[in-house]
């Protein structure tokens, strides 16, 4: 799992001003650069955090890392950003290198899409680890930009606590 630093710019107006990202960014070609296709194996699967903005070039990260894109999770959020209309969702984008097996189609399913809390900025929710454990276990994990320890998982990130 990944969520890229991406190179957001905050756009203000005179009634909100703009705002702080309390993380370093990278640019949308640096972060297509990483070496991701070394570290994932074979048969493995990706799953990238992007916003509705982002959607078109974390489409090409996907590539640049050596995926194919397979499917869309939407995470809605109960209040939005922005202007009109608000920008509620998020997207994780679940890609494929290979085949990795997942559960049988008898087991409980879950719809592509839903709805939780917003954190503090950027913070993703932890519902979407559960899918990920629940979908794909015993399976090695690693989050990539993590911000903290999770039991199971390694995880590479220069904000982790």
């Amino acid at each position: 799992m990944a969520d890229p630093p991406y190179p957001i710019k905050w756009i203000g107006s005179s009634s909100i001003g703009t705002r702080h990202i309390d993380y370093p960014t990278m640019p949308i070609s640096e972060i297509s650069l990483l070496p991701v296709k070394d570290l994932a194996e074979d048969c493995s699967k990706l799953f990238i955090w992007t916003t509705n903005s982002f959607l078109p070039e974390t489409l090409g990260i996907i590539k640049h890392w050596g995926f194919t894109y397979d499917k869309l999770w939407t995470w809605c959020k109960r209040t939005g950003a922005g202007g009109h209309p608000r920008n509620a969702t998020e997207h994780l984008i679940e890609a494929s290198r290979g085949a990795l097996k997942s559960l049988s189609r008898h087991e409980k399913p879950y719809n592509n899409w839903f709805i939780a809390k917003k954190g503090i900025h950027s913070q993703k929710p932890e519902e979407a680890r559960q899918i990920i454990e629940y979908c794909y276990p015993n399976t090695k994990k690693i989050e990539l930009f993590a911000r903290k320890k999770t039991a199971g998982w390694d995880y590479f990130g220069n904000q982790i606590k």
